[in-house]
């Protein structure tokens, strides 16, 4: 299904291409990508703002398979289902949105409970705004993100790790192409 869609960047297509499952390794870390964007009003490549995370299990070999994903439109209204506190759109806030998904799905996830995880993120300023380190500033809302973050640093190892964006990175580049794709509605996960 992934190589039907052509918004995924070819890095990312060859590195799906040759990934094993997750019965084939032993999962000892968990990788999850994050991204956010603000979208585009720009006449002929209108998207909606939007979210997504990916998470990928990595043996000690660092052989690694796509665990899990999801991807949505921004949603700044708490009669949306989607909602977490953060009314903005721009790519900071919707950048923060991921991370507190992500978080989240680290919290209910029982499969690979105790197993370390790291965030990866494009945007240092929404990493450390999620991670409680510097005010978001009210303008966006409520952020949920910190206490989360803070709840999961009791439940397991938590890193967090700066990815350039558009360097062409497989796993990052995943997470940027499910969120374009999530901005014009053609998957959510």
């Amino acid at each position: 299904v992934w190589e039907k869609l052509d918004l995924l960047k070819d890095v990312t297509k060859a590195w799906l291409r040759g990934t094993s499952s997750v019965a084939e390794i032993d999962v000892t870390h968990l990788y999850v990508y994050t991204d956010g964007s603000g979208g585009s009003q720009k006449a002929g490549q209108e998207r909606a703002p939007a979210w997504s995370f990916a998470v990928f299990g990595a043996d000690a070999n660092l052989n690694q398979v796509l665990i899990g994903y999801a991807a949505r439109v921004a949603q700044p209204s708490e009669r949306l289902p989607w909602y977490c506190g953060v009314t903005a759109e721009n790519s900071y806030a919707v950048e923060i949105v991921a991370m507190t998904w992500a978080m989240l799905w680290l919290a209910q996830d029982e499969v690979f409970a105790r197993i370390p995880a790291t965030i990866c993120f494009d945007s240092t300023a929404a990493a450390m705004a999620a991670q409680g380190l510097t005010m978001a500033g009210e303008q966006i809302g409520v952020l949920v993100a910190p206490p989360i973050a803070i709840f999961l640093q009791q439940q397991r190892t938590l890193q967090w790790h700066h990815i350039h964006a558009h360097e062409d990175h497989p796993l990052n580049e995943m997470a940027d192409s499910l969120c374009a794709l999530a901005s014009i509605g053609l998957v959510t996960e």
